[in-house]
């Protein structure tokens, strides 16, 4: 599994422009920018600036930069953000592992918040089973904890995760002794240890452990029950079934490092 920030639209409004008049010629008062007149007769001009056609005369236009505000490069959102719903707190579940059931999309009721209540994670060890089919699991605590929430147009999506497994690869596998396997494991979990095998097992015993977070929050579409959240670094879908206020969802987004294998089971709050 993995983890959102919410970018805030800021606006700032464009510099505003002055400009100056010319009171003309002859008698009179002038204006702020021009010299007052000689008085009587045919008048005198004003100050010599202000007949010669002084940049004040002509109005200059105050030609400042427009301060067009830095883009929002961030979350797609209206400015304002996002409000999570107060549903309370979800509870960690234990993460079951093997062949997760597929799901089969259909349409459902989606608004609202929604909490993990069960969840399967494909086997982490499917390609290694390809060369050591007799890889077994000696103990797994894996756990998940995360919510979903769909409120109008938006969503919000916060999930967290521990593992911690134990697997024995019997001698027929580990030949090349257990700090060879360890390097190998190490390609894909790079917390991975093995020692030679407890009691009973022949072999490596190796474990898997680790912890991930993440948040992301965006918008969202439906159809036909095949969800796709839009977040500002990426667009994932997800085969879903609602029934009974109780949703199934599988990640079904092709080219994305590191799509969640494995199946979630959500319950409304």
């Amino acid at each position: 599994m993995r983890s959102f920030s919410i970018g805030l639209l800021v606006f700032a409004a464009a510099c505003g422009s002055v400009s100056t008049t010319d009171a003309g010629a002859g008698g009179g008062g002038g204006s702020l920018f021009t010299g007052g007149g000689a008085g009587g007769g045919g008048g005198g001009g004003g100050a010599m600036d202000t007949d010669a056609g002084h940049e004040a005369d002509a109005g200059t236009i105050d030609a400042g930069a427009p301060d067009a505000g830095t883009p929002d490069a961030g979350h797609p959102v209206s400015d304002g953000g996002f409000t999570v719903p107060d549903a309370g707190t979800p509870t960690s579940v234990s993460v079951t592992t093997g062949s997760c059931a597929m799901v089969t999309p259909c349409a459902g009721a989606l608004e609202g918040t929604w909490f993990i209540t069960a969840a399967c994670a494909d086997d982490p060890l499917a390609d290694f089973r390809q060369a050591c089919s007799s890889v077994t699991t000696v103990s797994n605590t894996s756990t998940l904890t995360g919510r979903l929430d769909f409120v109008g147009a938006q969503f919000n999506r916060e999930v967290a995760t521990t593992y911690a497994t134990t697997v024995n690869l019997p001698a027929s596998c580990a030949s090349l002794g257990c700090s060879t396997v360890q390097s190998i494991l190490r390609t894909t979990v790079p917390t991975a240890t093995c020692a030679t095998a407890g009691s009973g097992r022949t072999g490596c015993d190796c474990s898997l452990s680790g912890s991930a977070t993440f948040s992301e929050r965006g918008t969202w579409t439906s159809t036909g029950g095949v969800v796709t959240l839009i977040s500002p670094n990426k667009t994932r879908t997800f085969d879903t079934c609602e029934a009974a206020a109780s949703l199934k969802m599988r990640e079904t987004t092709s080219g994305l490092t590191g799509t969640e294998r494995g199946t979630t089971t959500l319950t409304k709050q």
